[in-house]
């Protein structure tokens, strides 16, 4: 079992600069790669849709007969 997972992610991340360096890369274009790769996996969090307002029906004002 991993003691500390951050220091794993850590690694990890230091691995892949390492081969992107090798590459010729930047981490961040690798990044940008994945992403583009993976778009229907990835969680997009946007503004949520509007709400709907019923529109009230208003009852007609009488009429006075004089």
């Amino acid at each position: 079992m991993v003691e500390d997972p951050l220091q794993e992610l850590r690694h990890i991340r230091h691995q892949i600069e390492q081969a992107c360096a090798e590459r010729g890369q930047t981490y961040a274009d690798y990044l940008s790669q994945v992403q583009s790769k993976y778009t229907d996996r990835l969680v997009r969090r946007g503004p949520k849709p509007r709400l709907k307002v019923k529109e009230r029906r208003v009852a007609p004002e009488p009429t006075s007969r004089v």
